[in-house]
């Protein structure tokens, strides 16, 4: 029994959470703690405070800096406030332990985040590399397809900020993981799962509205894929997911209906269809456009391109998530704002795990027929994304030149970088290689044991 218990510590999926969520928090920089405070702010009012209003700190870096509004009196974030609660569980620990905004901002952020969002990062990769396998794909297309996603695209990015639409996108993956599970493996038998992932999707739409459409297509999908009972179980999850929102939106805006934006009048991320504005955010995310996700992550890009030919998913699966990636397109082709400044498409983050099973469906394909050129082609693409991603992953998320590409701009900014901007880097690296030294160590033992 202790030997498996110590094996179950050094499998595939265990290695990839541990890795992941540390390579992110050795990405960590103050400076997007610093400049991302709004979110911090949304914490420390919740704990130190006991409210879901802002301005009640007087720490210079706990004021708003922009996507705040006032009503009735009292100032709000343009945010749904799931992010704020979820992102207090953690600082309610790292408060008992004598850390606090006051005291050390820097520090404390840093451990919020990392606790937080980088946590949910790291668990949805993870859970991402289980449903690619509960798919029939390999263990070695499955690392292959993942590594973008993980290490050479915005989600790293953004994983190392304290972020609603990683955190959104990561409760979908994790529903979508429960689903599938349910499904494939236990015939559709396990009510739990089912709930689980009602409550997921409800829980996303509570941290972020802006992958509301693909909650909707892979609720559908569930639908669809789960007998009537089961069905009932993701509904009621649903609703409870959705319920602390409702009392939130009641609460402060009166109706259970109102979200954040609409309260705080954000027109820029309301539908507006109009051709020039389609086209040119068509160019923007796919395009020549600085934010095309041909510049930041080309190998998820061809993962898009050929979804639709993923074999190894059922047509059923493959029909309603590529639903999902056309429903998210629409919305965000039909609104006003590209989301401001950005280092990548950030609007795209929820749509990347899904260009990750295109893109497993690429490699399969091409190691089979190719295994050398394959090789040599996907070597260059995902050193490339890496670079590209780990000069925005150091160097600052807040860049507000989108029609140029980042890259560009940060690499003639080297004097930027800092290892003292980075507060968990030499613990996190450490901690890496020591992972991987265990590993290798264990599997020798292993086999010399055989």
């Amino acid at each position: 029994m202790r030997l498996t218990k110590i094996k179950a510590l050094f499998t595939v999926p265990s290695a990839l959470f541990f890795l992941s969520w540390l390579f992110i928090g050795a990405t960590i920089n103050l400076q997007d703690q610093r400049v991302f405070n709004l979110q911090q702010m949304g914490i420390d009012a919740i704990v130190e405070h006991g409210t879901y209003t802002l301005g009640h700190s007087k720490h210079p870096n706990l004021q708003p800096l922009g996507d705040v509004f006032w009503k009735d009196g009292q100032r709000f974030a343009a945010k749904q406030p799931g992010q704020f609660t979820l992102a207090a569980i953690p600082y309610f620990a790292i408060r008992a332990l004598g850390y606090n905004y006051n005291d050390n901002y820097d520090l404390t952020a840093s451990l919020v985040t990392f606790f937080s969002t980088s946590f949910m990062s790291a668990l949805a990769i993870m859970l991402l590399y289980k449903t690619l396998l509960l798919w029939r794909f390999t263990p070695q297309v499955s690392l292959f397809a993942l590594f973008p996603l993980a290490f050479a695209s915005p989600w790293l990015i953004f994983s190392g900020i304290e972020h609603h639409d990683i955190m959104a996108s990561s409760l979908i993956i994790y529903a979508l993981y429960c689903i599938e599970k349910n499904a494939l493996q236990y015939d559709n038998t396990r009510h739990p799962l089912a709930f689980l992932a009602g409550l997921f999707l409800g829980l996303a739409i509570f941290v972020s509205m802006l992958p509301a459409l693909i909650v909707a297509a892979i609720g559908l999908y569930s639908i669809s894929r789960f007998k009537i009972n089961n069905s009932i179980a993701t509904g009621c999850g649903f609703l409870l997911g959705l319920l602390p929102l409702a009392i939130y939106n009641g609460y402060y805006f009166g109706s259970p209906l109102t979200q954040a934006n609409v309260a705080g009048n954000y027109a820029d991320t309301f539908f507006n269809f109009s051709w020039a504005q389609f086209s040119h955010h068509l160019n923007a995310y796919f395009g020549i456009g600085g934010l095309s996700l041909w510049y930041y992550s080309p190998l998820l890009m061809l993962g898009f391109a050929f979804f639709m030919w993923t074999k190894q998913l059922a047509l059923q699966t493959r029909v309603f998530i590529f639903l999902a990636i056309l429903l998210h397109l629409f919305y965000l082709l039909n609104i006003e704002t590209l989301g401001t400044c950005q280092y990548g498409p950030r609007y795209l983050i929820p749509l990347l795990p899904f260009f990750t099973i295109g893109l497993a469906g690429i490699v399969t394909r091409l190691l089979n027929r190719d295994p050398l050129s394959f090789g040599i082609g996907y070597s260059a693409l995902a050193t490339y994304s890496f670079i590209v991603t780990l000069f925005g992953a150091l160097g600052g998320v807040l860049y507000c030149n989108l029609p140029r590409f980042a890259l560009l701009q940060y690499m003639g900014e080297l004097h930027r970088y800092h290892l003292d901007m980075l507060p968990f880097f030499s613990v996190a690296s450490s901690a890496m290689v020591a992972i991987l030294l265990l590993i290798l160590l264990f599997r020798f033992f292993i086999q010399k044991g055989r």
